[in-house]
């Protein structure tokens, strides 16, 4: 199994820069962020705690109490999720197992969805982004 010493740091801030882009990008789609929204990344991530393979739980730092760092916020804010989907689709496929590919994947679909479906309103614009997502994690 892959793990974060298989990675430098900068690929590491990556990975777990994917996950706080993909939390900002679903939310902001439809013009707010709110407690609703916040809610349901911290219960994904306690899902994703459960169920997820180590790979992705020591992405998330899931256990530590907190799960980004200014670094990852600072990297998710300022690059395109698009680049930063390509990347970390780059850094996995030169680290990881076919499997854990698939788990991570898994992962950040699941959060988008989760916050999402947080919150009624912007159904259109979210759903777009959960198109987008889901077409960008194809071409890895």
């Amino acid at each position: 199994m892959t793990s974060k010493t298989d990675f430098t740091s900068e690929e590491w801030t990556t990975l777990r820069a994917v996950f706080c882009a993909i939390v900002l990008d679903v939310a902001i789609a439809d013009h707010t962020f709110d407690d609703a929204e916040a809610k349901a990344w911290h219960t994904e991530v306690d899902v994703l705690s459960k169920s997820a393979l180590p790979l992705v739980r020591d992405v998330l730092q899931l256990g530590s109490g907190r799960c980004i760092d200014d670094a990852v916020v600072d990297k998710a804010a300022r690059t395109p999720l698009a680049d930063l989907l390509n990347e970390a689709g780059a850094i996995l496929k030169a680290h990881a197992t076919p499997e854990e590919i698939e788990d991570y994947k898994r992962s950040l679909r699941s959060l988008a969805v989760a916050v999402a479906e947080s919150t009624p309103g912007g159904d259109k614009e979210e759903n777009q982004m959960l198109v987008t997502l889901n077409d960008l994690l194809w071409s890895w």
